[in-house]
């Protein structure tokens, strides 16, 4: 390659990031505008959640501004309209409209994932966003706790403790999600469904384990 095309290489990589940044900056700025479109019959309590969510985006977005770049700048042109575009704006507009900060690292972790693992079934990526966005940050903990990918045992709370009612909703939860599947014992004067505590007996099901890994878990 002479020395006329390396400069003309490197000028169509430095414009095609710059198209990639260009687009971000137009993803955000859309998701921007659709708060300002909330609320509008109810012109109080729109302003109040208007003006919330977005200094609760903006707060996001400076904290992890120079990761969504660094996945933006890696997507290849050839498949930019994909990643960056459509599966893009339904990242960043998950990040703006979820409830909890601590979701933004897991659908980080998952655009990460599809970025770099060229994953293009766009249905079954949707439904793993969309377990994610259902799911709340402590349930998420919670399977990966209870999988031992973290190399931590799953916590076993005290019988009858506030802490058991809370992590026994979380199980009954990812189980009715299709996440994990627990034995079923029957007991009782009327042979009714006795829930089953013992955590050795929890098992992460398929989908649970693929979204596991889509969150690099």
């Amino acid at each position: 390659m002479g020395f006329l095309e390396r400069i003309l290489k490197f000028h169509v990589e430095i414009v095609s990031l710059g198209d990639k940044m260009k687009n971000l900056d137009e993803i955000i700025k859309s998701s921007k505008d659709d708060i300002e479109n909330v609320g509008d019959f109810l012109p109080y309590i729109g302003s109040l959640f208007r003006a919330f969510k977005m200094k609760q985006f903006n707060k996001r977005l400076a904290k992890n501004e120079n990761r969504i770049k660094g996945i933006y700048s890696v997507i290849p042109s050839e498949s930019f309209e994909y990643f960056g575009i459509k599966i893009g704006t339904s990242v960043i507009q998950n990040i703006l409209l979820d409830d909890e900060d601590e979701k933004t690292e897991y659908l980080l972790l998952g655009f990460e994932n599809t970025v770099r693992n060229g994953f293009t079934d766009y249905d079954v990526t949707l439904l793993y966003f969309d377990l994610i966005c259902e799911l709340r940050s402590a349930d998420l903990k919670r399977l990966v706790d209870l999988s031992h990918r973290n190399g931590q045992a799953p916590l076993v709370p005290i019988e009858d403790s506030s802490e058991q009612t809370f992590l026994s909703y979380i199980d009954r939860k990812l189980e009715n999600k299709n996440l994990i599947l627990r034995e079923r014992t029957w007991g009782g004067l009327g042979g009714e469904y006795v829930e089953n505590t013992d955590l050795s007996t929890v098992k992460i099901t398929d989908l649970g384990n693929k979204l596991l890994d889509f969150i690099s878990y």
